[in-house]
């Protein structure tokens, strides 16, 4: 089932930039971040390159080479409501549950609890909770939450709800946290000269912004670089993406986060329409800026309506700043698979390959929608794929799908575990194998760490954490 698709030309114009602003919550023996956008902890070091990193990249890692290897009850981990999984810059394993973090550290055999009690915003989540995890530098992890569905953006009584936590483990073993209660932080205002407008002390004057809109509630998908521009982490909201650059302030507005931009669509009736953001990747191909250069690491974006990319920038007010930084690429007509603009498409994982093609897949989403697939998208163009009639796959309800560093894909489907597929690969069959010793697992979520050889990967499942090394 092969067919061509039309995609707006780079620079598309349907990207809207908002941003927001991190500010108070409660908690016991967390921080949160002030108004004034100052943020409490230190930059955590990516670990590329760093001496006090023990496992550069390339090494083998402190984690045993076996094949498939379970963590469960005996090492301390439960084996339901596990919804995410990651590793930091100095390997430790970070585990998402609905209700507590668990950290297994290399050399440990047991996962160590991290609860409301410890200083996380659980408490400020709606339910079910903790949403998505991401491991960022040595001893750094984000943790995501479930929010409140909006009613109103400026002034629903649960517009601070959810949101996320960035932690980094001390050398007695305990937390520091700080929430982040991100709302826009776009609305900065300038003088006739072109300054930013700022009281005494320095602070953008208050009488000249607008951070009163609470759009991005629930994280729903972590993505923290630690290759082309390490420390820099985005996050995918119910409404648009984020990025955080946490510890180093933006020099306009003086916050370490930009809230947020999105690619859109309109439908007939013309609304518009953007979230769900489950599926977010970095592009090794080198992509042509404005400026006649080239950057590889852009960010590919997808949710609910449509997908788009997004050229990284030095600072944060540009990245969130739509005249300045349009989008890469925003898809319209049509919005990457073949439907009207408007329709659901549910786009659950991307993998960009180093060839330049970008694959997507759709997935379950809402209950009653029926997935579309696989799309390809390489030189303005897009080719589709039917799971099961043009694949071979069991099924086409993906729930995630990632790239592997020889530019293979693994592709989890729901009921009928793990799936990797080398598209570019002559020499290979057309058709994605089962990754072997996983059965009919039931997946949540894929994480790989390209940063070890042979790549670890981390299965956060209905039997617990599965870990997998693949070459």
């Amino acid at each position: 089932m092969e067919g061509m698709g039309r995609a707006l030309s780079f620079w598309g114009s349907l990207g809207l930039a908002l941003g927001c602003l991190a500010c108070g919550g409660g908690s016991k023996d967390g921080h949160a971040v002030d108004f004034d956008g100052a943020n409490t902890l230190p930059t955590a070091d990516a670990g590329n390159g760093d001496e006090s990193v023990p496992y550069p990249f390339g090494s083998a890692g402190p984690w045993p080479l076996l094949e498939v290897r379970e963590f469960g009850e005996a090492e301390g981990l439960p084996t339901s409501s596990i919804v995410d999984v990651s590793t930091d810059a100095a390997q430790n394993v970070w585990v998402a549950h609905r209700q507590a973090v668990y950290l297994l550290r290399p050399g440990a055999d047991r996962f160590v609890r991290f609860g409301a009690e410890s200083g996380l915003f659980i408490d400020n989540a709606m339910p079910p909770g903790i949403t998505a995890i991401a491991g960022g530098g040595a001893g750094e992890v984000f943790v995501g939450y479930q929010g409140a569905e909006i009613t109103d953006v400026q002034s629903d009584p649960l517009r601070f709800r959810g949101k996320f936590d960035r932690a980094l483990l001390g050398a007695d073993g305990a937390l520091e946290v700080v929430h982040y209660d991100i709302h826009n932080n776009d609305a900065v205002g300038f003088d006739e000269s072109g300054e930013v407008i700022r009281l005494p002390d320095g602070s953008v004057d208050p009488a000249h912004t607008d951070w009163s809109f609470h759009e991005d509630r629930t994280v729903l998908r972590f993505l923290y670089d630690h290759h082309f521009f390490p420390g820099t982490l985005y996050v995918g909201f119910n409404h648009g993406v984020a990025r955080v650059d946490a510890g180093r302030p933006d020099p306009i507005h003086g916050f370490d986060y930009a809230d947020h931009v999105h690619p859109d669509v309109f439908d007939a009736n013309g609304t518009q329409r953007m979230g769900d953001f489950r599926a977010l990747a970095l592009d090794p191909f080198p992509r042509h800026t404005r400026s006649g250069g080239e950057q590889v690491g852009m960010l590919w974006m997808g949710g609910r309506w449509t997908a788009g990319a997004r050229l990284w920038t030095e600072g944060l007010w540009e990245w969130t700043s739509y005249a300045e930084n349009p989008f890469w690429i925003a898809f319209s007509s049509p919005p990457v698979f073949p439907v009207a603009d408007g329709e659901s498409v549910y786009i659950m994982g991307i993998a960009a390959l180093s060839d330049g093609s970008v694959f997507f897949a759709s997935g379950a989403g809402n209950w009653g929608f029926s997935p579309l697939g696989i799309a390809r998208w390489k030189d303005g163009a897009f080719a589709y794929f039917a799971p099961e009639d043009d694949l071979g796959l069991p099924s086409r309800d993906i729930v995630d799908m990632q790239r592997l560093p020889d530019d293979s894909i693994l592709i989890a489907i729901a009921g009928h575990g793990l799936w990797r597929w080398h598209p570019l690969d002559a020499a290979r069959t057309d058709h994605p194998r089962r990754v072997e010793g996983l059965g009919d697992i039931e997946i949540t979520r894929v994480s790989v760490d390209d940063r070890v050889r042979p790549t670890a990967v981390y299965l956060a499942t209905d039997r617990g954490l599965v870990a997998l090394r693949l070459e």
